[in-house]
């Protein structure tokens, strides 16, 4: 969540306190607004900072409905609010709350124009293009009110930082994790006068800059070796490995950068240590260990441009002749599709020879002994493990 605090000041001279909150969610905005717009106690679950909630005009008023108040409880620290729901609307995907009353222990604290706006925003990612959801919560209040603002800088955003925390758990989960051990690099390039002070800054590509994590500094080599492991947690957009490497600057200046690999997980078998040497953009190799391990039932997270390459048109193959065509590569397309298993072009071939028999054949068959899609999968799946 990204937290940010401005004071606008409104006709009248009066002056306005508001702290946003911002999260991406990689989820389309119709389901994260299912999620989070709940007003009522069922709010509780996505928001677990709130200890209660209790709608008190619920038989006048339907969930969801403009006029609805309810009134929230916290517990650390204490505090206790009523708040009116002003908007709620799923074409624009925005809802608006008031503050009817506040207190905090024994004190009771003035709400007004204090108002909530929780508003969701769908696009594109840039990792994968697929759908994503901004959320952003603002929260606006007289700055002139001291109480009212620390009141919402400490609890109420502490409330809605829960929430974003439960939206990452439920729509961005962890699905495996990856363990890469950095045995070092060779022939890097040349960054000082003579030599480098090499070292490495290994992330996924979901993962932004301040996260990723380093190797030590080898100084004065350009062959370094640093035998070090690394365990990276994967999630659904984790769809590659970035290798960057610098060379690292006492004096005070920035870092400079030495060029970079990358990894697309394609090249990866779920369970299956692999001994790999990278090619930088620049010059040299990087040489590492890598392991990626799946959660049961969650696939290798792969690019587009991955799933563009596996995924091909089902061509026509000449069951007289024996030419397979592309069939053995788009069989391994469909595999990793629907299975999630990367399968060898060596096995996909004896699949592909196994369908083209079954295909020339099918008109001798009888209806009972026609192979259902689902049944073919299954045996071919059985085939593979076996």
């Amino acid at each position: 969540a990204i937290p940010h605090f401005t004071v606008l000041t409104m006709a009248g001279g009066r002056e306005f306190g508001c702290t946003t909150r911002r999260q991406v969610i990689p989820e389309q905005v119709a389901k994260v607004w299912s999620w989070v717009s709940s007003f009522g106690p069922d709010c509780m679950e996505k928001f677990p900072a709130f200890s209660a909630v209790e709608l008190l005009n619920k038989s006048a008023i339907k969930e969801g409905q403009v006029g609805l108040v309810r009134q929230v409880h916290l517990e650390d620290p204490e505090a206790v609010w009523k708040e009116r729901l002003d908007l709620c609307d799923p074409d624009t995907f925005l809802m608006v709350s008031s503050l009817v009353s506040c207190s905090s222990g024994t004190e009771v604290i003035p709400v007004s124009g204090t108002v909530v706006i929780i508003g969701l925003k769908g696009s594109l990612n840039d990792i994968d293009h697929t759908p994503q959801t901004t959320i952003t919560w603002t929260c606006q209040f007289d700055a002139a009110n001291p109480k009212m603002s620390q009141l919402v800088n400490e609890v109420f955003a502490r409330g809605i930082d829960s929430c974003f925390k439960q939206l990452e758990e439920e729509f961005n989960a962890v699905i495996g994790k990856l363990t890469v051990y950095v045995k070092g690099a060779r022939k890097l390039m040349t960054a000082d006068v003579f030599t480098s002070d090499p070292y490495c800054k290994l992330k996924l590509a979901d993962m932004d800059e301040e996260q990723a994590v380093k190797t030590a500094v080898k100084k004065w080599t350009t062959n370094p070796d640093w035998n070090e492991e690394f365990v990276l947690e994967l999630r659904p957009r984790s769809i590659r490995l970035i290798l960057s490497f610098f060379d690292y600057d006492s004096v005070g200046s920035e870092d400079d950068p030495m060029g970079k690999a990358e990894l697309e997980f394609d090249q990866l078998q779920d369970g299956v240590s692999q001994d790999l040497e990278l090619p930088l953009n620049t010059q040299g190799t990087v040489l590492v260990t890598v392991r990626i391990e799946m959660n049961p039932g969650e696939k290798i997270p792969l690019s587009e441009e991955c799933r563009r390459r596996l995924k091909q048109e089902t061509p026509s193959e000449d069951a007289e002749t024996g030419d397979l065509g592309d069939l053995p590569r788009f069989l391994q397309g469909k595999l990793m599709e629907d299975l999630g298993i990367i399968v060898p072009q060596k096995e996909c071939y004896l699949g592909a020879a196994t369908h083209a028999y079954l295909t020339h054949y099918s008109a001798e068959m009888s209806d009972q002994a026609q192979l259902s899609k689902g049944t073919c999968v299954k045996a071919l799946e059985k085939i593979l493990k076996d």
